[in-house]
């Protein structure tokens, strides 16, 4: 599911969320689809969304994301970890066990 601003603090408040910041435009952002489209569909109690920084760019500033794709790990609303470029399903699945806050965005 695509998040704007309209929706994007709502959808992130509640539960474990992995958000996905891209471009159109970005080549490993394209490359990078279908792998957390994948990763969405088989952990279903995890949900995934995607930011397209170009139009959202309030979003993409309130998280200071300075390049894509950028993956960021939620709960509650709280970012707990973030992760730059095109992650496989492992790392993905390692952001969502590691429930502790990362020190080294």
């Amino acid at each position: 599911m695509k998040l704007d601003s309209t929706n994007f603090y709502d959808s992130v408040s509640q539960g474990e969320c992995l958000v996905k910041f891209y471009a159109n435009w970005c080549g490993p952002c394209k490359a990078y689809a279908p792998t957390f489209e994948e990763f969405s569909k088989e952990n279903s109690d995890v949900k995934c969304f995607s930011v397209d920084c170009e139009t959202a760019p309030e979003i993409t500033d309130d998280f200071d994301v300075k390049s894509i794709p950028v993956t960021i790990f939620f709960v509650n609303g709280a970012e707990i970890s973030r992760k730059p470029g095109k992650l496989t399903k492992e790392q993905l699945s390692s952001m969502v066990s590691n429930k502790l806050p990362e020190e080294d965005f």
